[in-house]
C-alpha cells in the first residue's frame, strides 16, 4: 500500500503538470488555424497615408515573395531602425520594385511572420 505522503506528492506533481499543460496550451498561436486569422490584404494603390513607413529596398526574392528593406521604427510592429525581410501578402506588391529603392510601405505582424501589405516606390 502506499504512503499517504507519497501519493500527495503524486498529486501535487500531476496538478502542476495539468497546469503547466493548460498554460502552454493557451499561449500557442495555433497557427494551423487559418480561418482564425483573416489574412492581411496586399495593397499597392494605397495612398501616403496608408504607407507610413520610409525605406529603402536592400533585397528582393520573388521566388519566395519576400523583400528585405532597411527602413526607421516602425509603430504599427513595434519595432525600432533596422533591415528586416518581409513577407509580401500578395507577390504582385514586388513586380516594379527593385533593390536600391526609396519606398514608402505599411506591415504587419501575422502568423509569426512580419507582413509587408503595402508598398509604392517614391521619388
Amino acid at each position: 500500500m502506499e504512503k499517504p505522503v507519497n501519493r500527495l506528492q503524486h498529486l501535487a506533481i500531476a496538478a502542476i503538470l495539468a497546469t503547466a499543460g493548460s498554460l502552454a496550451f493557451g499561449l500557442s498561436e495555433h497557427h494551423d488555424e487559418p480561418a482564425s486569422h483573416p489574412p492581411p490584404h496586399a495593397r499597392s494603390d494605397a495612398g501616403p497615408t496608408e504607407l507610413p513607413y520610409d525605406g529603402v529596398v536592400r533585397r528582393i526574392d520573388r521566388k519566395h515573395s519576400k523583400i528585405t528593406l532597411k527602413n526607421g521604427p516602425n509603430v504599427n510592429l513595434g519595432t525600432s531602425a533596422m533591415t528586416r525581410e518581409y513577407l509580401a501578402a500578395d507577390n504582385k506588391l514586388l513586380d516594379s520594385l527593385k533593390e536600391g529603392d526609396k519606398v514608402r510601405f505599411n506591415a504587419e505582424h501575422s502568423h509569426g511572420a512580419f507582413v509587408l501589405t503595402g508598398i509604392k516606390k517614391v521619388p
